[in-house]
């Protein structure tokens, strides 16, 4: 499992832990009318699972999604 780290930013695989803090990030109204693929309300549950299959398709080399956030914070955002 690679670590990127540069300067104030870490670029990791996602992580179970991350689910609070994506729930928090993806329960905007307006981002959800901006994509097609994030329900508003965006709970935890939802957050989780989004979580437990981004894991379950890293660990199948289907899918390499991050988790990128400043050294000292929880994770700003997936990709």
């Amino acid at each position: 499992m690679t670590i990127l780290k540069i300067k104030d930013l870490t670029l990791r695989p996602i992580e179970l832990a991350d689910a609070p803090r994506f729930a928090e990030l993806c329960n905007d109204e307006t981002l959800a009318r901006n994509t097609s693929r994030i329900p508003f309300p965006y709970t935890l549950e939802d957050a989780t699972n989004f979580v437990n299959r981004a894991i379950r398709e890293f660990d199948d080399g289907a899918e390499y999604r991050r988790s990128a956030g400043r050294r000292s914070s929880s994770p700003a955002r997936a990709s």
